[in-house]
């Protein structure tokens, strides 16, 4: 009885460690046997390095920036990872402008020259988020790959709005005369969703590209005004796999 269960548990610890035992795919090495190793969770580790563009939808503001994004990956299987990533998405900057009153005539640099005035606000933003990824792939070849993507992130945004009366001859302003500034920080929840493709050039380096379209589930507040922040970004970059 007693041999019977010490047979009995060599078969069930045989069942659950050899999955995870690979044999090295050296082969026959300096004419050695071929080793057995233990599957390491290292090995389901990747790290990635991606740069991009990111289209921002702020509003009335619009802009175009670089966009850089540092991951950590891992493998569940061939369908199935999950990913936590750092994104930063750039600095945007843009001009809004509101004339008030008619053109005038006046001196400007010893010049008659006509003149409008108004006031114009001045916003500067810098985003970047801290984000989990679940990713679904579709191994087309041994070596390519795409993938469905859909995440969470906690967006931070750094903000500064500055106001200022303004003089300006055609577009060109020359002369304003700042009335108020505003400086704060605001965090939020968002999602995104994308698509994208890897492909495997050497044994542990693949090249990525990848298209997401993110939205915050709130909109941050600013002097009691709500703004809407949209930011789709296309990036191409590195995984190493570990």
């Amino acid at each position: 009885m007693q041999r019977r269960k010490i047979i009995a548990t060599g078969f069930l610890l045989t069942s659950i460690i050899w999955p995870h035992i690979s044999f090295a795919s050296d082969g026959l090495k300096n004419d050695t046997a071929p080793s057995v190793t233990k599957k390491s969770f290292l090995n389901d580790l990747y790290l990635g390095a991606v740069s991009g563009r990111s289209d921002w939808d702020v509003e009335t503001v619009k802009n175009e920036e670089a966009t850089n994004i540092l991951l950590l990956g891992y493998n569940l299987n061939s369908y199935l990872a999950v990913e936590l990533s750092y994104h930063d998405f750039g600095h945007v900057s843009d001009d809004m402008r509101q004339n008030f009153g008619g053109p005038f005539q006046a001196y400007y640099n010893s010049q008659l020259t006509t003149l409008t005035q108004g006031y114009v606000t001045t916003v500067d933003m810098d985003v970047n988020s801290l984000s989990i990824t679940g990713k679904i792939r579709w191994p087309v070849t041994p070596r390519f790959a795409a993938y469905l993507q859909l995440g969470g992130e906690e967006l931070r945004t750094d903000y500064e709005f500055t106001g200022a009366y303004f003089v300006a001859m055609g577009s060109q302003i020359v002369s304003t005369n700042v009335y108020s500034t505003y400086r704060n920080s605001d965090k939020g929840l968002g999602y995104f969703y994308g698509l994208g493709c890897h492909y495997r050039v050497l044994d542990h380096i693949s090249l990525v590209l990848d298209y997401s379209i993110r939205k915050r589930t709130d909109d941050f507040n600013v002097s009691a005004t709500d703004i809407k922040v949209d930011i789709t970004t296309l990036s191409a970059g590195l995984l190493f796999q570990l």
